[in-house]
């Protein structure tokens, strides 16, 4: 996830020195381990540092889309409601992605010492029918006894 903030950011950097007095809007889903770089990096004055005047915005997935068509965010830090715009032919483009695998994590009580455990017991998720979700049932379903 490092290297995308990297290149995501390099790409700005490289944007800003061009056009330095155009803010931009950049837009993520939550506040979790892949997408905290960013309003991070603004809070940190990183963004101001490397002169891009940029505004960090919380979107939920479900509306970055409409957002980005719109013109109200100008990038977006999740791959996934982006990959299924490009599908559908919508006018959005991929600029940068390094996805090596799941950001996701089965967080449990110190009681359970593995996933088999969890059966018969109530399991949040961040947002029902999200991707969170399908791959915790995904894992339950692995590694059920």
């Amino acid at each position: 996830m490092f290297k995308l903030v990297v290149v995501v950011l390099s790409s700005f950097i490289l944007e800003a020195s061009i056009q330095a007095t155009d803010k931009i809007r950049i837009g993520y889903p939550s506040p979790s381990v892949g997408h905290i770089p960013l309003p991070l990096a603004q809070k940190k004055g990183f963004l101001k540092e490397h002169n891009i005047d940029a505004e960090i915005v919380r979107i939920p997935s479900p509306a970055s889309l409409a957002a980005l068509v719109n013109g109200d965010i100008d990038y977006y830090s999740a791959i996934t409601p982006v990959v299924g715009a490009v599908i559908r032919a919508l006018p959005v483009k991929v600029v940068a992605c390094s996805v090596t695998g799941s950001q996701d994590t089965l967080v449990a009580r110190p009681e359970f010492k593995s996933v088999k455990e969890l059966k018969g017991k109530t399991i949040a998720v961040s947002t029902p029918g999200a991707t969170p979700t399908a791959m915790t049932r995904l894992v339950l379903k692995t590694f059920r006894p």
